[in-house]
């Protein structure tokens, strides 16, 4: 299953594996059946698609998940949200077909958006995207 979702706030400040590790705590609070790989150190099976940058705000980041049965989106968006903290919130879960494309080769293009604290003149701009 893709879940979409979005990181905001404080959150934004905590890195990829600490993401990751997040998303399995969520899971095993929320109860949810996750596949586990069968190695001598099992993990759970999760796939993320691209690793977001620290400091950085996302409206669009994608997760995949393997359940060992069948859920609806749903009731996965509904339990994963009533675990998760303030800034990050599962928006939309979608159940995977064998023919789609997984999440890393699905993703291939990203739209940023920077904001400034402070009022900049295009030509200050310029300059100083030209120094760096």
């Amino acid at each position: 299953m893709r879940v979409k979702f979005s990181k905001h706030g404080p959150i934004r400040f905590i890195g990829h594996l600490d993401l990751m590790r997040y998303f399995q705590k969520v899971n095993r609070r929320a109860d949810l059946p996750v596949k586990y790989s069968e190695g001598f150190n099992p993990h759970q099976l999760l796939t993320f698609a691209l690793p977001l940058s620290v400091g950085m705000e996302s409206d669009g980041e994608y997760l995949e998940i393997q359940f060992a049965q069948e859920l609806s989106a749903e009731e996965v968006l509904g339990r994963m949200n009533a675990e998760m903290h303030e800034g990050i919130t599962a928006l939309t879960a979608k159940t995977l077909t064998s023919q789609e494309k997984k999440a890393m080769t699905a993703v291939f293009a990203c739209a940023y958006e920077v904001s400034f604290r402070e009022e900049l003149q295009d030509k200050v701009l310029e300059n100083r995207i030209a120094q760096y």
